[in-house]
């Protein structure tokens, strides 16, 4: 008879488990554990639903994936381009990421100013004792030209360009990429979201005496989800009002990001 009713009881877990709906979103690195945040407070509530958050295929990538009905909710770290208005998304931002610059924690510095930041990433700078730290020389690392946080923070920083980074950054393509290579590398300093960084063995420098946590931080960065407005039903209807909420704001805090709502 116990054998009977775990058998039972094995099946009915299993059979919850299969029932469950799932809803993908695909997309930029830059938004992944705050979705993965958001969508574990959505599940508390809406058991039915299984949120995945699969691993990244870049803004271009998750808006290719809706506009092209492979998918039907991505994620974004950008505005979309008026070249893709043709696909017919709708575009629904959900948190503020704050773009931050961190180093190897073997490099001595956790701040720095706008202008140091320039004279390291132009290559005027090259040895940490410069500005305060270890005598080691600065690896500095970069993303590839289009990648979201670069481009927040060329928009924002005079005179930090793609043409103006110097030749010897070395390109990484993904945040976790990044994040993974700065945190093994003697001397090194990257850029990404603070999302990810604060997650990693990185020292997270202070700008201009303005952390990245303080609503005042300059170099914001927005996670948005896009959908087909057809899709905006249901369980996938559901989530989205519940990311575009004040629901998700502990959920956003955890994930070191900013409310939008």
């Amino acid at each position: 008879m116990k054998k009977i009713c775990v058998v039972s009881l094995v099946l009915i877990i299993a059979g919850s488990a299969a029932s469950a709906e799932g809803i993908n979103i695909v997309g930029t690195g830059a938004g992944m554990s705050v979705l993965k945040e958001i969508g574990a407070d959505f599940m508390k509530v809406t058991p039915t639903v299984q949120i995945v958050v699969p691993a990244s295929i870049g803004s271009g990538g998750g808006i290719t994936a809706v506009g092209k009905d492979q998918e039907k909710l991505g994620r974004i770290s950008r505005k979309l381009k008026d070249s893709e208005s043709s696909l017919g998304l709708t575009y629904v931002e959900i948190a503020k990421l704050p773009i931050v610059f961190y180093v190897n924690r073997g490099v001595g510095v956790k701040k720095l100013t706008t202008a140091q930041i320039l004279d390291i990433y132009t290559g005027k700078t090259k040895n940490w004792k410069t500005v305060g730290g270890t005598d080691l020389p600065i690896i500095v690392m970069r993303r590839e030209k289009g990648d979201s946080s670069l481009e927040v923070l060329t928009s924002l920083i005079p005179g930090f360009s793609d043409e103006t980074i110097t030749k010897e950054a070395v390109t990484l393509l993904t945040d976790t990429e990044a994040t993974s290579r700065a945190a093994v590398t003697p001397g090194a300093i990257g850029f990404g979201t603070l999302a990810n960084a604060a997650t990693a063995k990185l020292d997270v420098l202070t700008m201009d005496n303005v952390e990245p946590s303080n609503p005042n931080y300059r170099y914001l960065g927005a996670l948005a989800i896009i959908y087909k407005q057809a899709n905006y039903t249901g369980n996938i209807k559901a989530f989205i009002d519940f990311a575009a909420s004040k629901k998700a704001n502990a959920a956003i805090a955890r994930s070191h990001c900013l409310p939008v709502y």
